[in-house]
């Protein structure tokens, strides 16, 4: 990759941003994932605990009993007015997230509920990867991660982006250790 490239992943819930990292150490493990940035769900205890104190509950899991995440750019009927000075637990300002990139990054992949309610963040990277082996397309890799989600049962709905920040994705090399030849 040469020269530090930044990458700014910003959210503000419903998707989530996986980075795929080779692990030279091990090359036999297919996957070390970072997610970029964290889920804002309720589950998400810093989360739970802004809305609470913002005078908002959770229902099922869900914000106020109705959205599944708690930053949002829509639902403007769970928002406090414009001018209000009140605020609404359910917010729009994004979690943000910057780290540089290295030779060693893959790919990331931008995808929203429907998917990592059906998948892991290691099926979707493992079957990303795969794809890219064989073919090293990012927009059919995207619509096998959609169609996998729906096989799966989604019941939300889906967006999947994969972006590559290598031009050829390369099968794992078995680990081997070093051995050192004595001259016995």
């Amino acid at each position: 990759m040469g020269d530090d490239q930044n990458c700014l992943a910003k959210t503000t819930g419903g998707y989530r941003q996986l980075l795929r990292i080779e692990n030279r150490a091990l090359p036999s493990v297919l996957t070390i994932v970072h997610c970029l940035p964290k889920n804002m769900r309720p589950s998400c205890l810093q989360e739970k605990k802004r809305v609470e104190e913002l005078g908002g509950y959770f229902e099922d899991g869900y914000l106020n009993g109705e959205l599944a995440v708690t930053r949002a750019l829509g639902d403007r009927h769970m928002k406090s007015p414009i001018g209000s000075n009140s605020k609404s637990p359910l917010i729009a300002e994004p979690e943000m997230t910057q780290w540089v990139l290295s030779d060693d990054d893959e790919f990331m992949i931008i995808g929203c509920d429907g998917i990592w309610d059906v998948m892991s963040n290691k099926e979707a990277v493992d079957l990303v990867r795969r794809q890219l082996m064989h073919h090293n397309d990012p927009k059919r890799c995207a619509r096998e991660l959609i169609d996998q989600a729906l096989r799966l049962h989604t019941s939300d709905n889906l967006t999947a982006i994969v972006v590559c920040f290598s031009s050829q994705i390369k099968p794992p090399q078995p680990w081997r250790p070093k051995f050192r030849r004595s001259g016995l």
